[in-house]
């Protein structure tokens, strides 16, 4: 009886091992599995911004114009944030943020008569200093070289062959600045690399090459059909169509709506172009690619302003397209946290396995839950702006005149309910005290603002982070 029950012990034991071991396993293949999604050390990396891209134009987000086949097919592949926003409506200061993943007081570039300040770490510096080829391609006169943002970039190319009409500024559009990335692109995919292209073309004035000039007939859109041109160096945009943006003398708001959406079907394919290669040289296993834009635009009467961005911080300026794919990711995948451009930085260096500078003010986009993000307008002659975003919630300060507005059930910030001091308007009300307070502090040093412990308390009991 004895050996009996011995061997049942036995039995008994190794059942128990072999389920231990079995559990083991099991979670060791899917940490390891977990592993290599999240790390993958040897990924290149490419980051595509559109200047002056409106979420709300591309069908992907629910636009009734086939604008963006390309980008829609990119955000079926990987992952669509839905509620992303540029930390300042213009391209210099939007731009320093997602290379440096700080706020504009805390890396300096507020606007465009700043130069980007070179004590900043930057994605490029850091991806360089682990051995990847770094190369920019940019389309945007004014992220020329001269601008300091081409901090860490072995190769910089800031040609522009081509220039705009009415002011004649330089230019590069999409199909020249395609042409010498995939260029680049054939001499060096052997190697991991890093590459970011910057198109201008969404950028007035719009004038989108053919057929794109004609593919959106004016007469599809309910727009204003007459609006007063602006006076010659008037490019405000405020109450009138402005001077760089007229065309022939055309006042038919839905003529310039037509080519701009003309010009994201031009980029658009294009871009389609850059990925056919990508996948041409077996590169989409091991490739990290991020698609944005370095702000919006207004277009019919957004808060009295026509065709024109730099004008503050509603939605029609901020809200920008953000989509994600890399190998391994979930497919189709949309995400309706809010989020800001300044987590891209993050997000790319955490994917790669790299620290990230400890200055950095964003989060992986891949992880967090925060929902709270910040925004600065920083205009040579009227008043500062900031921002607080919370869930559907948003605060706006200009220099003491605050807007509190409910986006969920008032998406054109039409009705300010600042007066009402709700216990989320109060509350952020601080929170954004605090950041104005440290904002100034700053002084184009890199000073890392972050809500308190108290702070964020406060806001999780209200269920607004999670």
């Amino acid at each position: 009886m004895t050996g009996k029950k011995e061997h049942q012990l036995y039995k008994g034991t190794f059942k128990i091992i072999g389920f231990l071991f079995f559990f083991i396993m099991f979670f060791l293949a899917l940490y390891i599995i977990f592993f290599h999604r999240i790390t993958s050390p040897n990924l290149n990396v490419i980051l595509i911004t559109i200047d002056a891209l409106k979420a709300s134009h591309l069908s992907i987000y629910g636009y009734d114009k086939k604008t963006s086949p390309t980008i829609d097919r990119l955000a079926q592949e990987g992952i669509l944030f839905l509620n992303a926003a540029a930390p300042a409506p213009a391209t210099i200061p939007s731009i320093a943020s997602i290379m440096t993943s700080n706020y504009p007081s805390f890396h300096g570039a507020l606007s465009h008569g700043f130069y980007f300040p070179q004590e900043n770490v930057t994605l490029a510096e850091k991806l360089k200093e682990n051995k990847y080829l770094t190369a920019a391609f940019v389309g945007n006169f004014l992220l020329r070289k001269n601008s300091g943002l081409n901090k860490g970039f072995q190769i910089y190319d800031d040609t522009f062959p081509q220039e705009e009409k009415v002011r004649r500024n330089p230019e590069r559009i999409a199909s020249s600045l395609t042409e010498a990335a995939i260029e680049w692109i054939n001499k060096h995919h052997k190697k991991k690399f890093f590459l970011w292209l910057h198109y201008q073309d969404p950028h007035g004035p719009y004038t989108p090459l053919y057929p794109y000039n004609e593919r959106f007939d004016k007469e599809l859109y309910k727009a204003n059909r007459q609006v007063k041109l602006l006076k010659v160096g008037d490019n405000s945009g405020r109450g009138g169509i402005p001077w760089y943006q007229s065309l022939n003398g055309e006042q038919d708001a839905r003529f310039y709506i037509s080519q701009y959406d003309g010009e994201i079907a031009f980029v658009d394919y294009y871009v389609g172009k850059l990925l056919d290669q990508i996948k041409t040289l077996n590169l989409e296993k091991k490739t990290l690619i991020i698609l944005t834009s370095d702000h919006g635009e207004a277009m019919d009467n957004d808060h009295g302003f026509y065709f024109s961005h730099g004008n503050g911080l509603t939605e029609d300026q901020i809200w920008i397209p953000l989509i994600l794919r890399y190998p391994g990711c979930p497919k189709k995948e949309i995400v309706d946290d809010v989020v800001s451009t300044i987590d891209i930085m993050p997000t790319i260096l955490d994917l790669l396995g790299i620290s990230a500078p400890p200055e950095i003010q964003g989060d992986n986009l891949l992880h967090k839950k925060r929902q709270l993000i910040f925004g600065e307008f920083h205009p040579p002659s009227e008043a500062q702006e900031f921002l607080i975003r919370l869930d559907r919630y948003k605060l706006i300060d200009k220099e003491g005149i605050k807007l509190f507005y409910n986006l969920q059930t008032d998406s054109n910030e039409s009705m300010n309910s600042y007066d009402q001091k709700s216990v989320v308007c109060l509350e952020m009300d601080k929170l954004l005290f605090n950041y104005i307070k440290a904002a100034k502090q700053a002084e184009r040093k890199k000073i890392p603002y972050k809500p308190t412990k108290e702070e964020e308390k406060k806001l999780r009991s209200l269920g607004y982070i999670f």
